[in-house]
């Protein structure tokens, strides 16, 4: 009997030694560590594998380098009161051209759109006598709740995005809204040789009377006086009253009625 318990019980033991070597067997798989950069297997995946090493040359473009302190491409920061480079193309006085997109934008940082509206179509880029090269810049200004455009507003901008002169009034105008800027012109006016002066056309309404509604041309004359223009209240007031309604017709009663324009 005793034999047979032993027996058993060396049966019994060779059945636990299987069983504890499997248990060996996972707990060893469980301890192998695993590469996080290779994977469990202990060697580089496919996609892993084939990945080049990052290099000096992968920078954003735009981003500055701060060991040279030099920017990697990139264009210039124009935000609020920063100056633009403007292109030299209008090397005479009198020559003008449209704003750019970018300068309009640079405009619209700097001088600020809320209460009013920048007119991109009559806008320009001008040099005059005494001012240099400047932002000629039209604006139709909203004054009241109703957002009503009512007022035209026009800023000479330096390239350091200052405001160095804002145009006066046709005080003509002043009880009337403004309907529509139809058209600037830069010219010798008067024969002082502070080229050009400005001519200015635009419609307004009255909004009295039965014809309140209907717009009418008002043209506006400006006499540059070197750093600040004035308006030639006679001159405007006369042109208006012929009914001008273009540049073209406006330097014809100018020249041929007022002995404007050489």
């Amino acid at each position: 009997m005793r034999l047979f318990l032993i027996s058993l019980a060396l049966v019994l033991s060779g059945l636990g030694l299987i069983g504890c070597g499997s248990r060996s067997s996972q707990a060893g798989a469980a301890s192998t560590p695993i590469n996080s950069d290779t994977g469990a297997t202990g060697q580089p995946s496919p996609a892993e594998a084939t990945l080049p090493a990052p290099t000096a040359e992968a920078q954003p473009s735009g981003v500055s380098d701060a060991s040279s302190g030099n920017p990697s491409g990139g264009s210039a920061n124009n935000s609020a009161g920063d100056a633009i480079a403007p292109i030299a193309d209008v090397p005479n006085p009198g020559d003008a051209r449209l704003l750019t997109a970018a300068e309009l934008g640079w405009v619209e940082r700097n001088l600020g759109a809320s209460e009013r509206n920048i007119n991109v179509d009559q806008s320009f880029w001008v040099n005059f006598r005494g001012l240099g090269e400047v932002a000629f810049v039209l604006t139709e200004a909203v004054t009241d709740s109703s957002t009503a455009i009512n007022d035209l507003e026009i800023f000479v901008m330096s390239p350091s995005g200052e405001v160095v002169h804002q145009l006066p009034p046709d005080t003509d105008t002043e009880s009337w809204v403004l309907w529509e800027i139809k058209a600037v012109s830069f010219m010798e006016l008067d024969f002082d040789g502070s080229e050009p002066d400005v001519i200015v056309i635009a419609d307004y309404i009255t909004g009295i009377g039965p014809t309140g509604s209907e717009p009418f041309p008002v043209t506006t004359v400006y006499l540059n006086q070197g750093s600040r223009f004035i308006v030639d209240q006679q001159a405007s007031r006369f042109v208006t009253d012929q009914g001008a309604s273009t540049i073209a017709e406006a330097e014809e009663i100018l020249r041929n009625e007022l002995n404007f324009l050489p």
